[in-house]
């Protein structure tokens, strides 16, 4: 039950984190802290299932090595690409 969705919590995780960055450093302040991080969450899931859903899921993970740390690590980081584009297209719109 748990192993069925670490991925999303690790993915959503990796979004909220860096999806507030980018779009900070990319438009300013954006939605603001909690926006950008509800943004994040919600396209580091969208775009980390996504992978998952083309078959690119081992893609990270075989780049970074075997074992579960490793892949736990590539679920983070599949978050953190998503969060990272979805907080840099709401930082360009806001800016705008």
């Amino acid at each position: 039950m748990f192993g069925d969705i670490l991925p999303f919590i690790l993915q959503g995780i990796g979004g909220a984190l860096l999806g507030p960055l980018l779009s900070a450093l990319t438009g300013g302040k954006g939605f603001g802290f909690i926006g950008n991080a509800i943004l994040g969450v919600i396209g580091g899931i969208g775009v980390g299932q996504g992978m998952n859903a083309i078959g690119l899921e081992d893609a990270i993970g075989s780049l970074m090595g075997g074992g579960g740390p490793m892949r736990m690590l590539a679920e983070v980081v599949k978050g953190g690409i998503g969060g990272g584009i979805l907080g840099t297209i709401a930082g360009m719109i806001r800016r705008r």
